[in-house]
């Protein structure tokens, strides 16, 4: 008879191991991407609604809306100088959390006086989920 004791794991103990790790790294992983697109669309939300806020700073100094975001950074013709604060309304054009331009339509006939809009993830218009658009 043999008495020593043999060291080691077999073969299977190890793909057993594998396979549990793998389908562990699978639900972190989903559990992640998902995360990351509900960030993406949270900063976009509040992107937009500090956008609006300038707008409206831009409508109660001027008397108007701006003809577009652009208007925000550098002073429109249509605007008194000396009423345009120098370092303007935003430093640079807004990007949303896919890195697009935030589209802004005034006078869109939904009754408010302008919308801005991401189009989601997938940069075109409608979509469900991360690709849906966004609506300020």
């Amino acid at each position: 008879m043999n008495n020593r004791r043999r060291a080691g794991f077999t073969l299977l103990e190890i793909m057993v191991v594998v396979v549990i790790i793998g389908l562990i790294a699978t639900l972190v992983i989903a559990q992640v991407m998902g995360q990351s697109d509900k960030a993406r669309i949270r900063m976009t939300k509040a992107l937009m609604t500090s956008v609006s806020q300038q707008i409206g700073i831009f409508k109660l100094d001027h008397g108007r809306y701006p003809e577009s975001l652009d208007d925000l950074i550098t002073a429109p013709s249509y605007v008194k100088p000396e009423k345009y604060p120098q370092e303007g309304y935003l430093k640079e054009y807004p990007l949303d959390g896919w890195d697009a331009k935030l589209i802004y339509r005034r006078g869109s006939g939904t009754g408010k006086p302008y919308e801005l809009i991401s189009y989601g993830a997938d940069g075109q218009q409608g979509g469900e989920g991360p690709d849906a658009d966004i609506v300020e």
